[in-house]
């Protein structure tokens, strides 16, 4: 008896070291958190009026609407003029785990960052470590020399930060680190320089850093312009290859823009999400749940950027929604 005693007095011991460590860890990791929003919201009323206006990520009271109602109201710009459009659509390697640390604080230097917030957001990032995890065992730790931490403001922010004097020569849209070119052709005669503006980013892409995924960048032919006559886009590990339709922030695009694809595919979604609220009411689910599921799975899908494709879309399409 006495062994046992001493046993749980032994078991309750530990136990409240460990809980008093708990304790004391969690308080690093929220004081930590809030140090690094406050940082961040100081971080980004001194950058924002500085950064570029066509960056639509991880900036206030913008979001991808903002992103598609710009790019769209270009191509419709042309297109109305019987012109017509060249995109490509960007997309990074490993964007946020091949952020180059030094060049990363250079360019926050050249926006006059208070030198205590660069050396803290610098601490920030050095000495960040990793390993892997197989089954109950673990790889030694490895030092990292580049990346950002993901899932934080700050990390988007920084990232935004390192693309912000990306620049070609045509329009160019962001959302953190989603790109789209768009050479707006005026007529069918015109020659294309995409080739040129393209080679501009690729540029760029090598003096960050940075690297294109070849496999996931594509472009598209929006208009009357013979497609055939123009020379493919290519990058060092290959072809950029030409679609027919592409998902841009979200929605589905076309060459014709009839956005037929696009109510498809969200109607077939909002579809399956259907069947799960008929089962829930066969269920006896009270009605104002199933409201909720219905305003909270359902109707999302259906409204997601409404404001840039619903006045576009015909009756057909309209009453298919409906």
């Amino acid at each position: 008896m006495k062994a046992n005693d001493i046993t749980k007095t032994a078991e309750l011991k530990s136990d409240n070291v460990q809980y008093r460590n708990k304790t004391i860890y969690i308080t690093i990791v929220v004081l930590f958190w809030c140090r690094a929003l406050i940082a961040t919201d100081w971080l980004m009323s001194s950058l924002d009026p500085l950064l570029d206006e066509n960056q639509f990520g991880c900036r206030p009271g913008r979001s991808t609407t903002h992103t598609l109602i710009a790019v769209l109201h270009k191509w419709m710009e042309i297109l109305d003029k019987r012109g017509s459009v060249r995109a490509v659509f960007i997309d990074y390697r490993k964007a946020f785990d091949i952020v180059n640390h030094n060049i990363l604080l250079a360019k926050l230097k050249k926006y006059n960052i208070p030198h205590c917030l660069l050396k803290w957001f610098g601490s920030y990032l050095s000495h960040r470590c990793q390993r892997f995890k197989v089954s109950q065992l673990f790889s030694s730790r490895k030092t990292l020399c580049g990346g950002m931490p993901q899932g934080s403001r700050l990390g988007l922010l920084s990232f935004t930060v390192l693309i912000d004097d990306l620049r070609a020569a045509c329009e160019l849209h962001k959302f953190v680190d989603d790109t789209t070119l768009s050479e707006l052709i005026p007529s069918t005669g015109s020659a294309s320089n995409m080739s040129s503006y393209f080679t501009s980013v690729l540029t760029w892409t090598a003096n960050n850093d940075m690297q294109i995924n070849t496999s996931k960048t594509k472009e598209m032919i929006i208009g009357s312009i013979d497609s055939i006559n123009l020379s493919p886009l290519s990058t060092l590990s290959g072809t950029v290859e030409r679609v027919a339709t592409f998902k841009l922030q979200g929605i589905h695009l076309d060459t014709n823009l009839s956005w037929s694809v696009h109510i498809n595919s969200i109607t077939s979604k909002a579809s399956k999400r259907l069947y799960f609220l008929k089962q829930l009411k066969r269920a006896g689910v009270p009605q104002n749940q199933l409201i909720h599921f219905y305003t909270a799975v359902i109707r999302p899908v259906l409204e997601y950027t409404a404001s840039v494709w619903h006045h576009l879309i015909n009756r057909i399409q309209a009453q298919q929604l409906e």
